[in-house]
């Protein structure tokens, strides 16, 4: 459900590295292109409203598309951190993209991009 999409609207190759899938989730060509990018960030405000089995889809997708972070994370690192560090690299990435998309004034939406890529790139 939820895959990395690159600047070109493809799906982040699985032998990429996790600072290539952030770079490109948080790309600003991602955040021009809402309707061929991230589900989640493009659903998860209306999520709430929605039926059981669209939630639950919805769940499945985070959880494979933090499953696909973890899985390029440290392997020196216990699989419960590793867990823990995929979903708040999911949630900052997803926020920050919806918040880039959101606002109004192009140079705070980069510095957004900008400033979670930075971030992340740290971890």
């Amino acid at each position: 459900m939820a895959h990395a999409i690159s600047a070109k609207g493809q799906e982040i190759a699985e032998a990429s590295t996790l600072g290539d899938y952030v770079s490109h989730y948080l790309s600003t060509a991602h955040r021009d292109e809402p309707g061929s990018g991230c589900r989640l960030a493009a659903l998860c405000c209306e999520m709430p409203r929605q039926s059981q089995g669209a939630r639950e889809r919805f769940t499945a997708g985070l959880r494979a598309m933090a499953g696909r972070l973890g899985c390029r994370m440290g392997s020196g690192t216990r699989q419960r951190q590793r867990d823990e560090e995929a979903l708040a690299t999911v949630a900052s990435m997803v926020g920050a993209l919806v918040l880039a998309r959101a606002v109004n004034d192009p140079r705070l939406s980069d510095d957004i991009l900008r400033s979670t890529r930075k971030r992340l790139e740290r971890r």
